[in-house]
Order: C-alpha cells, then sequence, then structure tokens
C-alpha cells in the first residue's frame, strides 16, 4: 500500500514535463513466467534515472529520442509517468502471502491440543515402585 501512496503523491504534486528516454528495459520475474515490468533510463541533470512504465509506453519509447511525459516531485526528487497506473499485479504477490500467513495462523489456533494415547501397561508402569 506505501507503494500506492507514494505514487499518488508524485502524481498529484508533481510538476508535469517531458524528457527524452535514451533506453528502455523489460524486466522479467521469474524464470517459468510471463511477468514483465517495464522501465525506461532518462537523463536528468547530468544523472541517469529509471522509472517504471507500462508495456504500451515500452513499445513506443523503443525508438532513438523518443519523449515521455512525466511528473516530477521535486520534494521527494523522484519521476513517475503522467499517464502511469501502477495496478494491481504489484500488490498480487504480498496480498497473496499475507492471506497464506493469516490462513496458517488461523489454522494454528483453531486445532485443539489432543492428549497422546499411552501404551497400554504404560499408566501401571508408572504406578510401580522404582527398585
Amino acid at each position: 500500500m506505501q507503494y500506492y501512496r507514494y505514487a499518488d503523491q508524485l502524481q498529484r504534486n508533481g510538476q508535469a514535463m517531458e524528457v527524452t528516454v535514451i533506453d528502455t528495459d523489460r524486466v522479467s520475474h521469474g524464470k517459468r513466467t510471463s511477468w514483465y515490468t517495464y522501465e525506461a533510463t532518462f537523463w536528468f541533470k547530468n544523472q541517469g534515472r529509471v522509472i517504471p512504465i507500462e508495456k504500451a509506453d515500452y513499445e513506443r519509447l523503443k525508438t532513438p529520442n523518443s519523449r515521455l511525459a512525466v511528473r516530477y516531485n521535486p520534494a521527494l526528487n523522484d519521476f513517475i509517468p503522467a499517464d502511469y497506473d501502477p495496478g494491481f499485479s504489484e500488490l498480487a504477490v504480498p496480498l497473496f502471502l499475507g492471506l497464506l500467513l493469516v490462513l496458517l495462523l488461523r489454522s494454528g489456533e483453531s486445532r485443539p491440543q489432543q492428549a497422546r494415547p499411552q501404551e497400554p501397561g504404560a499408566e501401571a508402569a508408572a504406578q510401580r515402585p522404582i527398585g
């Protein structure tokens, strides 16, 4: 949720500007999955900056010297694409793991502790005097 609040703050308080994209990248999130995130790199004040982009922007920005509308928040010194929607795919894994943790904790609480059955003769042997 913190990520969404941060993205929202950038969108609401950011100054509109355009940057020239020098590189794009597609980042895979696993060897056996087709889940990718996309990034764009540009220069700002002699410093390379990388921001997340959507797949449609990734395809469009492959051409050299492509322009991207962004929002820049000087207080955070960070950028976000003007039309970027973080979407819920970023929340899927943390929500799933959180739900799994809650279910595991609840199932551990709800199980009554069962007394172990004793072997026949174990009670009589425990009551016999030693020696």
